[in-house]
């Protein structure tokens, strides 16, 4: 709580490059911190809906791009956990009111993993 979402994604995105490259079997805890960000009640939230929804969906589709990427030691055995990591993402996505769309981005993310399997 009261922790500022940039530093927070940004530390996020460092977390998943180390987990590709050492161990990447702990992706999906590393999404689960992301989709567990508590919604803050700020004056921004009654301000800018749209914008907050806009961002939210830029860093979802990210997230997804970024798990996606090729794994550094064994990328085809290793496949499953980037589909593990990317499922909640898109369960969360399509949970949300009103649903957060998919954009090229993250399909393209889908796709790289479904083909890399």
């Amino acid at each position: 709580p009261g922790v500022d979402s940039e530093p927070r994604f940004t530390a996020v995105v460092r977390l998943l490059r180390h987990a590709r490259e050492v161990w990447p079997a702990c992706m999906s805890n590393i999404v689960q911190f992301v989709l567990e960000e508590p919604i803050g009640q700020s004056e921004e939230a009654d301000y800018a809906p749209n914008a907050k929804l806009a961002a939210k969906t830029f860093k979802l589709n990210k997230l997804m791009s970024l798990v996606s990427l090729t794994l550094a030691e064994q990328p085809k055995k290793d496949s499953d956990y980037q589909e593990a990591s990317v499922i909640p993402i898109l369960r969360y996505m399509s949970e949300h009111q009103p649903p957060l769309h998919i954009n090229r981005e993250g399909y393209r993310a889908v796709v790289r993993i479904q083909l890399g399997q």
